[in-house]
């Protein structure tokens, strides 16, 4: 008797129709037909809004910044000093490194900047042993000795 009531009861929580045959009714398949149709709409309506809040954020994102800048930007990641890009901006930006004779003024520039930059050490290969050795540890050392860590001219 409890097995008819399970059974009873669980044809209530199917529906009555169930019961006589598997295949789904017209009524059945009208009723899941609105079911997706309705999914389909509210998913069509959230991918527009997502799309809409995606441009939105695009926009929100994309900054003007002036051409110049960009170009300055540009410059100094490809390696000019402040200098360079002025000159480069004085110029005509971006658009004159096509041109040979601005590039070979940019140069020059650096060329004049490194050769004023660099430090010539006078002492020259002496400075290795003034660090190694005093003046007391060479005078100490056998000539043979000195041969071995004196560089060879």
């Amino acid at each position: 008797m409890s097995n008819d009531t399970e059974f009873e009861n669980s044809q209530e929580s199917h529906g009555a129709d169930t019961e006589t045959s598997e295949t789904p009714t017209v009524e059945e398949l009208q009723e899941k037909n609105r079911q997706l149709y309705a999914r389909l709409k509210k998913a069509e309506e959230e991918a527009k809004s997502n799309k809409e809040r995606a441009t939105q954020q695009g926009e929100i994102t994309q900054v003007d910044i002036p051409t110049a800048q960009v170009e300055r930007l540009t410059l100094k990641v490809d390696g000019y000093n402040d200098d360079e890009v002025s000159k480069i901006m004085e110029l005509g930006g971006l658009k004159a490194l096509s041109n040979p004779l601005v590039k070979k003024a940019v140069e020059v520039m650096r060329e004049e900047r490194l050769a004023e930059n660099a430090q010539v050490d006078t002492s020259g290969a002496m400075a290795d042993f003034s660090r190694k050795y005093s003046e007391a540890d060479l005078r100490k050392m056998s000539a043979e000795e000195l041969e071995k860590i004196l560089p060879k001219a």
